[in-house]
């Protein structure tokens, strides 16, 4: 009895046609379902670092807008990163022993 109705599905082409191309979308196909999951999942991330960049820009943009309109920002920053001074000056920098291990 199961036999008869399996073959009846067996010979009908559509079902056979929906069935090849089922089998094929979700296995076979060069976007399948799991590369369709692997990109999705890949561009979630990229939208996370995205919105993490974007977020650095903008205090980059503000530290940048403080730099270029405050002259004693702009002398910290100076003296912070590249060690500058005045003349008559001495610099002392001061190393942390665990980060120097």
């Amino acid at each position: 009895m199961k036999w008869d109705v399996l073959q009846k599905w067996l010979k009908n082409k559509f079902i056979l046609a929906s069935l090849f191309f089922i089998i094929w979308m979700v296995f076979i196909d060069n976007y399948d379902l799991f590369t369709i999951r692997k990109y999705r999942n890949k561009l979630d991330k990229v939208k996370l670092e995205q919105e993490f960049y974007e977020e650095k820009i903008k205090e980059a943009q503000a530290s940048f807008q403080e730099l270029t309109s405050n002259e004693r920002a702009m002398e910290r920053f100076a003296r912070e990163t590249y060690f500058m001074k005045r003349p008559n000056e001495d610099i002392f920098i001061i190393v942390d022993s665990n980060l120097a291990e």
